[in-house]
């Protein structure tokens, strides 16, 4: 057997810039994975046929007779494992199926629980020039949405300038308070956000 190891402090250091480590494991290696990393996200992809599955691997020419009539005896015990998994991807075409990863992450990442959440100073916010303005009516209301409930939703900062939430952060201004919860994207996300 061979051993593939990844140092949680890569793991970790990883997670602290934003980004999201990504694992290529087999069903034993997902089910290791899943004892050190309980609140991962587990995408199983698999082929749309045995049939399919065993022409690429032909067309592979990575697996010796023996080896191909192993990983296809084996390919139905693992696809019985899908219900460990949180997602299912059918890999008929590879392009279909890296939009469907893509949405993965990004629904994933849009997870409060998943957001770099972190307060900051309203005067450490810089605000660029808007397309639209501030509709006071809206401002308004939030400040009373505020008060009465808190932000519920908080606003969203590249590199210290707003990216969204200006009706927000002017409730904030106007209400006299400091510090605002926001998410915290880099500039790599940002880009591809635009993209």
């Amino acid at each position: 057997a061979i051993c593939y190891c990844t140092l949680k402090k890569e793991i970790d250091r990883i997670i602290i810039i934003g980004k999201f480590p990504l694992f290529d494991v087999d069903i034993q290696g997902s089910k290791n994975l899943r004892e050190k990393l309980k609140d991962a996200v587990y995408i199983f992809i698999i082929p749309p046929s045995k049939a399919i599955l065993k022409a690429r691997l032909i067309g592979r020419q990575t697996e010796s007779e023996e080896q191909l009539g192993l990983r296809l005896k084996h390919a139905a015990e693992e696809i019985a494992e899908y219900k460990n998994f949180d997602y299912i991807i059918v890999n008929n075409v590879l392009e279909s199926s890296m939009v469907k990863l893509r949405a993965i992450v990004e629904a994933e990442s849009s997870k409060i629980k998943n957001m770099q959440i972190t307060k900051l100073k309203l005067t450490d916010i810089t605000v660029k020039e808007r397309l639209r303005g501030v509709d006071s009516e809206k401002v308004e209301r939030l400040k009373e949405s505020i008060l009465r409930i808190g932000l519920i939703h908080p606003i969203t900062v590249s590199g210290g300038v707003l990216v969204a939430g200006l009706h927000r952060l002017t409730a904030f201004k106007e209400l006299g308070l400091e510090e605002i919860d926001c998410h915290i994207i880099d500039n790599d996300e940002l880009l591809q956000k635009e993209i």
